[in-house]
């Protein structure tokens, strides 16, 4: 009998070895120095900084006032992840300065765009486009320094369900000087890297096949508690 008990066990044990356990993780999004895709352009009103692309500046600047306008571009890559919806998503950039209290907004790009090529005047000819609801804005006091986040979820969870990736485009409506904030690009070299932009996903769906020490303790004490119980009966 206590064979067949042992038996059944490892029998048990092997079947567990061998199967995935699936739970809900947080999956950080967060490229390192030059993988990053980040920039931003810049209208002053005037024709040459229009075409000017500032892809390999090391950090990224919104603004917007009478004379100025910049808007930040940045795009993760999150092919990675295979379901189509996750319970949040969060886009995190670390400003380092900026004046004036200010929101700033997010929208979905709807068109392609390459970080060392792209200028402000692809947003005046329409061939960088852009949506999304003016609600997912974060606000940002005048002088902070820190993480600033935004809730990203609606546009994630439309690209894990088949709408194409173009990334996000950050843009500041209050129009007031002076208002630029600046934060830390991916292609800054000097700065901790931890720094860098990111995009925090949670619940993505993951799974695990548990450790095999783990499983032959778990195993192990299955053995002893069935003998001790026999033996006790």
């Amino acid at each position: 009998m206590i064979l067949k008990i042992i038996f059944l066990t490892i029998l048990f044990t092997g079947i567990l070895c061998i199967t995935s356990v699936s739970y809900a993780a947080t999956v950080t999004i967060q490229p390192g120095y030059q993988e990053g895709i980040d920039t931003y352009i810049h209208d002053d009103g005037t024709s040459s900084t229009k075409t000017l692309n500032f892809g390999s500046r090391n950090y990224i600047a919104v603004t917007n006032s009478t004379s100025h306008r910049q808007y930040a571009l940045i795009k993760f890559d999150i092919s990675q992840i295979s379901q189509h919806s996750v319970t949040s998503a969060s886009l995190s950039l670390f400003n380092t300065a900026g004046a004036t209290n200010k929101y700033l907004n997010v929208y979905r790009v709807t068109s392609g765009w390459d970080e060392m090529t792209v200028t402000f005047q692809h947003v005046i000819n329409g061939s960088l486009t852009y949506t999304g609801p003016s609600t997912v804005k974060t606000y940002i006091p005048d002088g902070y320094t820190g993480w600033v986040n935004w809730d990203v979820t609606t546009y994630v969870n439309e690209w894990l369900s088949g709408t194409e990736n173009y990334g996000f485009i950050i843009i500041c409506h209050d129009n007031e000087f002076p208002n630029e904030k600046d934060f830390v690009s991916s292609d800054d070299n000097v700065i901790d890297p931890s720094f860098y932009p990111k995009l925090t996903l949670d619940g993505v769906e993951t799974s695990q096949v548990p450790e095999p020490a783990t499983v032959a303790i778990l195993g192990l004490s299955c053995i002893i508690t069935l003998i001790r119980n026999k033996i006790v009966r």
